[in-house]
Formats: structure tokens, C-alpha cells, sequence
């Protein structure tokens, strides 16, 4: 073979194509824990709205009501039912159905105030009302997401 020949020797084209996939597969490795961690937070930020929103909402409604009607007082469950003016047919419903959250008023149909994703489960109800006090509850429940679980908690006092 002549010296002075120009090209590569198949050793050297072999040594290039083993850096070349290294570098290809640590470029691929790269991106894919990129697009998990992107999945990862958004599946994060999802329970996190989610649970925030409805949570508010269920805290709005009872501190806006008029009386806690269930769970009675000292009890819990996972349905709460606040009468919302003097008249016992004014009354707004929270419950638990295929994991969500739904919310029935006394002249609407049931709707959710959650979507499927991420999921609620462990929904909780009691009555914390105080002697003398209009009526309190505390709210508790758990949301998951994909490969995210998140427990909320929250109180209100209904406002008289």
C-alpha cells in the first residue's frame, strides 16, 4: 500500500463511528430526561392548579353559606352540603363520583369541579363547628397525577 496515499484506514473509520454513537446516545439519554423532567413538572403544576382551584372554590362556597347541613356536626364525610340562605332548598353539594369533584346547586345539575386528570381520591368532610359559632369545616383530599400525589388541606368558617 502506498504512503502517501489519502483517506482513513478502516480502524480509524471504526474509532470514529464508536465516538460518533457515543456521542449520539448521550445526546438521545439528554433529550429524554429532558422531556421526562418537562412531563414531571407539568404533571406537578397540574395537581398543584388543580387541587389549589378546587380547594378555594369548596372554602369560597362554605364561608359564603349559610349553615353546614352535612356532615353533621362532629362527624365526617365525603359529602358536604351547605344551605346558602335561610330557605332549606338553597343548598349547594360537593362529592366525590370516578374521581372527581362535583358540585350540585340546588337549581343546577351536577358538574365537575375537577377534570379525571389528576385524579382526587380521599375526599373528606367534617364539621368543626364550635359552640355558638354559624358552622366550620375542614376540606381534605388527595390529588395524583403521573407519577405525583399531593394531599390538600383546608378550613373555613361560614361568615354570618
Amino acid at each position: 500500500m502506498n504512503r502517501n496515499s489519502r483517506g482513513f484506514t478502516l480502524i480509524e473509520v471504526a474509532i470514529y463511528l464508536v465516538i460518533a454513537v457515543f456521542l449520539m446516545s448521550m445526546a438521545i439519554n439528554f433529550f429524554i430526561l429532558a422531556v421526562n423532567s418537562r412531563i414531571q413538572k407539568e404533571s406537578v403544576s397540574g395537581v398543584e392548579q388543580e387541587g389549589q382551584r378546587a380547594l378555594s372554590v369548596i372554602i369560597q362556597t362554605v364561608r359564603n353559606g349559610f349553615a353546614i347541613e352535612k356532615p353533621i356536626f362532629g362527624n365526617a364525610t365525603s359529602t358536604l352540603i351547605i344551605r346558602n340562605a335561610t330557605s332549606s332548598t338553597d343548598i349547594t353539594t360537593f362529592n366525590l363520583s370516578g374521581g372527581q369533584i362535583y358540585i350540585t346547586g340546588s337549581s343546577t345539575a351536577a358538574r365537575p369541579l375537577t377534570s379525571n386528570q389528576p385524579a382526587v381520591s380521599n375526599l373528606l368532610f367534617s364539621n368543626i363547628t364550635r359552640e355558638g359559632t354559624p358552622g366550620a369545616a375542614r376540606i381534605e383530599f388527595t390529588m395524583t397525577g403521573r407519577n405525583y400525589s399531593k394531599k390538600f388541606y383546608g378550613s373555613a368558617a361560614i361568615r354570618q
